[in-house]
């Protein structure tokens, strides 16, 4: 028999030290249990999550999951709310629910801590309505790119984000965001409707809006593309994306996000943000 064992740095400075208001936590714990009958939750905890982002620590202090034996699983994000962590300066939640076979899959975990980990580190949000191309596959781009193989691909390269219940807490009411998924096709139909047009089409198919890593596309010809379609013709579109860089890349390293911006869009993102 052979054992194993990890040490974690604490910091000197209390101030690095992740504040979590555990009321806040029991929440979001009976909302998850809530998602199926005679459900559990698990949680992915970061051996380090006691240590605050601002010191080299985890996004999150966790990521939860209730599962279903039929192969629905429901993750969502505990941290980066203030309600959960009184350091962050948002107040909703992210949500994501994939139907996937036997156990709950690990990429869920991924994406969310690397949406949280964009979320905080720029401060800037992907709201309901917008979308934001990872530039791969949203099962693989949280990995490091040796470590893609050992993950599922998809057609989906994007995220979308859609408005979700808000949920009532001691520390006030955090709003939960939905997480899905689109490939090319189906970013371009989102483009051309209203994004409300599109998530109400969504959910007459899927009320759940469960991600499938290998489900057909909406985009494919079809009633829903047709739909699309007329939307468009009829009241145009008002939906936007969260970064709009052409040759966009991010890898999530665990410490920071490492950004790759082709040359030819730096100079034109410079001017952006400056």
């Amino acid at each position: 028999m052979t054992s194993s064992s990890f040490s974690v740095s604490l910091p000197l400075d209390p101030n690095g030290m992740r504040e979590t208001h555990t009321d806040a936590v029991d929440v979001l714990d009976k909302a998850l249990l809530a998602s199926f009958e005679g459900a559990t939750v698990m949680h992915a905890f970061d051996p380090t999550r006691m240590v605050a982002l601002s010191h080299g620590g985890p996004p999150l202090w966790s990521v939860g999951v209730a599962s279903h034996p039929s192969g629905a699983h429901q993750f969502l994000t505990y941290g980066l709310s203030r309600a959960v962590d009184p350091a962050s300066p948002f107040n909703f939640e992210l949500a994501l629910r994939v139907r996937s076979s036997g156990e709950a899959p690990m990429w869920p975990t991924l994406l969310l801590r690397t949406l949280a980990r964009y979320h905080l580190t720029t401060g800037r949000e992907i709201k309901p309505g917008q979308f934001m191309d990872l530039g791969g596959p949203i099962s693989q781009v949280p990995c490091t790119p040796e470590e893609r193989h050992t993950m599922p691909t998809t057609r989906m390269t994007s995220v979308f984000i859609t408005a979700g219940a808000k949920l009532p807490t001691p520390r006030g009411p955090v709003e939960i965001r939905n997480v899905l998924g689109l490939d090319p096709d189906e970013q371009d139909l989102l483009t051309s409707v209203h994004a409300a047009r599109f998530v109400e089409a969504m959910r007459q198919r899927d009320p759940s809006l469960s991600v499938a890593l290998d489900s057909p596309s909406l985009a494919a010809p079809g009633p829903f593309r047709d739909a699309m379609e007329e939307a468009s013709r009829r009241e145009g579109s008002d939906c936007t994306t969260a970064c709009a860089i052409p040759g966009f890349r991010w890898e999530d390293t665990g410490k920071a996000l490492e950004i790759t911006i082709p040359a030819t869009e730096a100079k034109r993102l410079h001017r952006r943000i400056v």
